[in-house]
């Protein structure tokens, strides 16, 4: 079993029963709200405090996700038909505070053609292929200055051949040999540890939520996700201001889990909204000491993401 960085998605569902805040082919508050970014020959069908969806003058549909308070265009999909059930055209998707995060193409609803994903600074993080909805190519994930960190191949969605980890001087350090996505020759544990600047994002022993101590090893992921998993669902609420605009989708928090324990380094990777990024905010930093992750049984800072999905129904 491959060893990743451990996050959990954690769905809310709230029930309103009436949403008032966009309507199709309708009168909406929010008409007119993004037009700014329209495109010449756009038209605009549906009106959100989140959202807008507009029709091209080619008879295309493009819906615009955003970080409200800011205006920030946050999501960027295209779309064949007037229900948005087929992506066919590019997607880009971008931070809250402005910059690329990531930009693709789909055909008929799958990713076809290249593949790129950027760092909050617009640094080049990855890239690959993708044919008919698969990873089809060598994939490369990049230090910040743009040194190659790790080279994987792919061939039709699965590893298939040498892959290569790389330090920060581009001096090849560890590798894998794939067939048909399973590890063949070498330490797949060795090779998964990664680590930048005493940061580590993957570790022998990954951090968990206190309250598993008792647990062995192999229990002691699915406890701690669990007890996480209690701790937010007695915490959370939905955020006033989104509730009554609709507002949703998945917010993804980071934070760092010192060696003593301590949550730290609390940022935003996916906020969604000003007040849903503040509430999680707020429930994580509420959270209890963590059992520290170790790596070669010492405690070292380990990088966690905590995406959590709000959503209206």
């Amino acid at each position: 079993m491959r060893t990743t960085c451990r996050a959990i998605a954690l769905t809310l569902l709230f029930l309103l029963p009436t949403l008032q805040f966009a309507q199709r082919n309708g009168s909406s508050p929010f008409t007119g709200r993004y037009a700014d970014d329209f495109a010449p020959g756009e038209v605009e069908v549906e009106a959100g405090y989140q959202t807008v969806i507009t029709r091209t003058a080619d008879g295309q549909y493009i819906k615009r996700t955003y970080f409200p308070e800011t205006k920030q265009l946050i999501h960027y999909t295209v779309y064949t038909d007037k229900k948005l059930r087929t992506q066919t055209g590019a997607f880009r998707s971008y931070y809250d505070q402005g910059g690329l995060r990531s930009e693709s193409q789909y055909v008929d609803d799958q990713l076809e053609g290249p593949y790129r994903t950027y760092d909050a600074e617009g640094n080049l993080s990855s890239e690959g292929v993708y044919r008919g909805g698969r990873r089809d190519s060598i994939w490369t994930e990049f230090y910040d200055d743009g040194t190659v960190r790790r080279t994987t191949p792919y061939v039709e969605g699965k590893e298939e051949g040498w892959a290569y980890k790389f330090n920060s001087t581009g001096t090849a350090v560890d590798s894998l040999r794939y067939a048909a996505g399973e590890v063949v020759k070498g330490d797949e544990a060795s090779y998964r540890i990664d680590a930048q600047d005493g940061l580590y994002k993957i570790v022998t022993t990954m951090p968990y939520f206190p309250g598993c101590q008792e647990e062995s090893p192999a229990e002691q992921k699915k406890c701690s996700d669990r007890m996480m998993l209690e701790f937010i669902y007695g915490q959370v609420r939905y955020p006033d201001r989104a509730r009554t605009n609709g507002v949703q989708g998945m917010a993804v928090v980071s934070f760092v889990v010192e060696q003593s324990g301590e949550i730290t380094n609390l940022h935003s990777v996916m906020g969604v909204s000003k007040d849903i990024r503040d509430e999680v905010f707020r429930v994580v930093s509420l959270m209890p000491r963590w059992e520290p992750g170790l790596q070669d049984g010492e405690p070292v800072r380990v990088q966690f993401n905590l995406p959590v999905k709000f959503k209206l129904e």
